[in-house]
């Protein structure tokens, strides 16, 4: 064999297949390239869209009010999503083989080979241009692709099964699934029947609070929210079945187990009636709405709460602060109104004191979150306030600038109580109602509790003698500067550098952890005896400042009397301050 012929034939594949490729690029490959589907296809001009699958009943979807609605086999809102899905797949579609009508006609048996004879489903799009109609034929034998014909168009396409599988083939393919159309249903009144129990709820404008007229009460407003949005988020399970003769009385329906009624102002808008749970299935239950010609299957736990009598949808919140307050004013042991001075000082009036303005905040926390054990009496008049212990009351609280009608003050008045409840009335209802009596004994009873509790407060560079006495016994220690101590003469103990200079730190900014009583004259009550238990600190300026201890409180803080402004006032001291005293400067126990 010549040597050169293999070389020869490589060259001429070489060649043949540069030419092949060439030409199917260049030539014959953009007239054998099939188009797409639908060429100038404009998603938006379809105004209906007509299906007709195998089987199945004509399904219409029309555009309308910038969504779309099925009008057959049934009325029913549409899924916008999956129908702008499906022309969004149209629209992008792009054959993967065509067959041209010379290549259909050698074949005469072609229109049932390729399952034309009896489509899997003919799809008509309407616009004001006309008509589109395509068919869909059968699939290929593995599955993957369909045959698909646009009327009008000579030939067949070969397509993505995916396109086919978008084709609403069944009724219920594009139903909304949506419990209602939340986005579109503005209601401010609820009424809620279950069994022989009707509750109504009105909200006070669109952003307001939720009221139950018939009681005369407040609604829990973020519990009626909550159930709301979960409602909101409640899909329809399964359409079960259509017409305008079911028979309800096989679902529950016949009458409805539960029945939501949303309205605007006495117009319904919308009836949401649920049945029985289907056999088998104790966690849905049977449903319909209003307008809609359907019963379908909605998951039971949502609505099961509705079911609940109308005393369970009222706020047990005792007051809800829209705001902070811009005054408190106090009717107890003394009158007395904490707000703001003009450089944004809260202060104690009349008698100007500086504010504990962190327990002022505990206050009007105490207050947002005291909760309603018990609604006493619903409706209480003049003549009644007496047997409640509000006439006058016991002690009120008035709040200036806390509810969402800033002009309104809201004044609570507390009346008799017992040995865990305490009454108490708002001024805006006339129901009165029980709380606890821990939780109101968070409240001051007094002007002087709301004194702020800063004792004194000074630079650590400044104290130079820090004296204890304890138990006839005395220890003083001397600070020469940072970390640097020393005993004076005739004191005892060794010296922890680092503890006694915490515990001087901490006193040089000392602060009462509560007020007890202002001047008291009855220091023996609270443990108060001689020798006295006392800490004395000394300052550069010859200025002397002494806390004194007595006995302990019910909360194992030791009381302590301490000056304020000149006066004695006893506390009960810091816990943690004290420990620090007792192990690092307190004289030793022989």
């Amino acid at each position: 064999m010549n040597s050169r012929t293999p070389w020869l034939l490589l060259g001429l594949a070489a060649l043949l297949g540069g030419f092949i490729l060439v030409w199917e690029k260049h030539v014959a490959g953009p007239a054998r390239q099939p188009p797409v589907l639908l060429p100038g296809f404009d998603p938006r001009a379809i105004q209906t869209i007509q299906v007709r699958a195998a089987g199945q009943p004509e399904l219409l979807a029309v555009r309308t009010n910038g969504g779309w609605q099925l009008t057959r086999p049934l009325p029913h809102p549409a899924q916008a999503q999956r129908v702008e899905g499906f022309l969004d797949a149209l629209r992008t579609a792009r054959p993967t083989a065509r067959f041209t009508a010379a290549e259909l006609a050698a074949q005469p048996d072609w229109e049932r080979a390729f399952g034309f004879t009896e489509p899997l489903a003919t799809v008509d799009l309407f616009s004001e241009r006309g008509r589109r109609q395509i068919l869909f034929g059968a699939r290929t034998p593995p599955g993957d692709h369909v045959y698909v014909e646009v009327i009008g168009r000579p030939g067949v396409l070969l397509l993505p099964a995916a396109l086919f599988e978008a084709v609403p083939t069944t009724p219920g393919a594009w139903r909304d699934t949506a419990l209602l159309d939340w986005a579109h249903l503005t209601f401010d009144r609820i009424t809620v029947a279950s069994g022989t129990r009707t509750t109504e709820l009105q909200r006070d404008g669109p952003q307001g609070a939720w009221r139950l007229p018939r009681l005369q009460a407040r609604a829990d407003s973020p519990l009626i929210e909550e159930l709301l949005q979960r409602l909101r988020a409640t899909p329809i399970q399964e359409f079960i079945a259509d017409g305008p003769d079911l028979d309800l009385e096989a679902y529950g329906l016949r009458t409805p187990e539960l029945t939501l009624n949303f309205l605007h102002g006495t117009n319904s808008l919308v009836r949401l009636h649920l049945g029985r749970s289907p056999t088998n299935a104790p966690a849905l239950l049977f449903a319909r709405r209003s307008g809609l010609a359907s019963v379908f299957t909605v998951p039971a736990e949502p609505f099961a709460p509705w079911r609940a009598p109308a005393a369970e949808f009222r706020d047990r919140q005792l007051v809800r602060l829209a705001a902070v307050p811009r005054e408190l004013e106090v009717v107890a042991d003394d009158t007395f109104r904490v707000r703001p001075d003009s450089n944004g000082v809260w202060r104690v009036e009349p008698a100007g004191w500086v504010a504990d303005t962190n327990y002022l905040a505990d206050v009007l926390v105490t207050l947002g979150r005291m909760q309603i054990v018990a609604f006493e009496k619903d409706v209480v008049t003049g003549p009644d306030l007496p047997r409640f212990g509000l006439d006058p009351p016991f002690r009120q609280f008035i709040l200036h600038g806390a509810q969402p009608d800033p002009a309104a003050p809201l004044h609570l008045a507390f009346g008799t109580n017992t040995a865990d409840r305490m009454l108490v009335k708002r001024s805006d209802e006339d129901s009165v109602y029980a709380v606890l009596t821990a939780e109101f004994n968070k409240l001051p009873a007094a002007s002087w509790e709301l004194r702020d509790r800063h004792v004194w407060s000074f630079p650590m560079d400044e104290l130079v003698r820090v004296s204890v006495e304890k138990g006839g016994r005395r220890r003083d220690l001397l600070r020469q500067g940072s970390n640097s101590w020393s005993l004076a003469e005739g004191s005892l103990g060794a010296i922890n550098v680092f503890g006694v200079e915490e515990t001087a730190a901490r006193l040089a900014d000392l602060r009462a952890a509560w007020w007890v009583l202002p001047r008291p004259d009855n220091l023996a009550d609270f443990g108060f005896n001689e020798p006295a238990y006392r800490v004395i600190l000394l300052t550069r300026d010859g200025q002397r400042r002494e806390v004194r201890f007595g006995g302990t409180a019910p909360n194992q803080f030791p009381f302590a009397v301490v000056p304020v402004a000149g006066e004695p006032w006893l506390c009960e001291f810091p816990w943690d301050v004290f420990q620090f005293v007792e192990t690092y400067l307190a004289p030793p126990v022989p």
